[in-house]
């Protein structure tokens, strides 16, 4: 490894640094609100959520989440460093929010299906989800805050492969189908999806009207700028 590369790995570390040092300080805090089984829980639920039928395939792209926010956090890094700084911060935000609200105002569902509908693999993927994540804190869901905030990241991204119409096509398709997810499995009610919409939409506003990566300006401007 010669000095170059050395230093751009530095480079790349100290720019991911205060996420991942976040995502270390949020599990610690969000295994605590896991663990406090002593809180008084509010209720979530709508009458829609009676009308949407538990099915145990959306299991797939709920787990394809967990690939695909780290996938494009990693790209964004090497392909558009202000946007990659720009969607840590809006991540952040948008996720010490939802710990402080859940802290605050402790919530829980009674959606899941007392027992498997069918014996297949799907249906035991759903049930250890269920034992290993508990059906509290689920509003604002963060499963589709962060989905939102990567996608919109991607479509805003300069790399080349973000201008891949195929490459789109595909994270809108795996997009819709993580938020619809984590309602089909019964993971969220459909106010927790309408509440993380309305956090996204709220964080990045305000984001962007300090727009202190400059990701807003066109990139033939920010190139110019920067050579």
């Amino acid at each position: 490894m010669n000095l170059l590369e050395k230093k751009d790995i530095q480079h790349k570390l100290r720019i991911s640094a205060p996420l991942l040092v976040f995502m270390v300080f949020y599990m610690i805090w969000f295994s605590a609100l896991e663990q406090n089984t002593g809180s008084h829980y509010h209720v979530i639920y709508s009458s829609l959520d009676s009308l949407i039928p538990f099915c145990e395939y959306f299991i797939v792209p709920y787990f394809l989440w967990f690939a695909f926010v780290p996938a494009i956090m990693i790209y964004l890094l090497f392909a558009d460093e202000a946007a990659f700084r720009r969607t840590s911060l809006i991540l952040m935000a948008g996720m010490l929010f939802f710990l402080i609200t859940s802290t605050i105002y402790p919530t829980i569902l009674y959606l899941r299906p007392t027992e498997m509908p069918n014996d297949n693999i799907f249906c035991q993927m759903v049930a250890h989800l269920y034992q290993t994540d508990t059906p509290t804190n689920v509003a604002p869901s963060i499963h589709v805050f962060n989905t939102l905030v990567v996608l919109e990241a991607l479509h805003t991204c300069r790399g080349k492969l973000a201008r891949n119409p195929l490459v789109l096509i595909a994270a809108n398709v795996l997009s819709l189908l993580i938020v619809l997810a984590t309602m089909f499995l019964k993971q969220h009610s459909v106010l927790d999806v309408l509440s993380a919409c309305i956090m996204f939409i709220a964080i990045v506003w305000c984001v962007d009207q300090f727009d202190f990566y400059e990701v807003r300006k066109p990139a033939r401007v920010r190139d110019d700028i920067t050579a």
